[in-house]
């Protein structure tokens, strides 16, 4: 994730607390962690997709499947250009 150390301790601390996700450590190495999805987490992760999903079909009801098809594929190609190495002529 590319997060730093802290950040991501600030980030678990919660969802542990919540019973969201499991840490343990790593049998092969004791400094790290292992961290898991709990039951719990994954019934919430669900919970949050199907929420995404109604919200992003309320917001898109205004196009037709066609221009959501369009959208998307105008969307992945400025992703894409965005994140390739610039051009420089070569």
């Amino acid at each position: 994730m590319h997060v730093d150390h802290s950040v991501l301790v600030n980030l678990l601390n919660p969802l542990e607390a919540d019973g969201l996700v499991k840490r343990e450590r790593d049998a092969v190495d004791r400094r790290r962690h292992m961290v898991t999805i709990a039951p719990a987490g994954t019934r919430r992760l669900a919970q949050a997709d199907e929420a995404f999903r109604a919200a992003e079909d309320a917001f898109f009801a205004p196009l037709s499947h066609e221009d959501r098809t369009l959208l998307n594929g105008l969307l992945s190609q400025l992703r894409a250009a965005a994140t390739s190495p610039p051009d420089d002529g070569c």
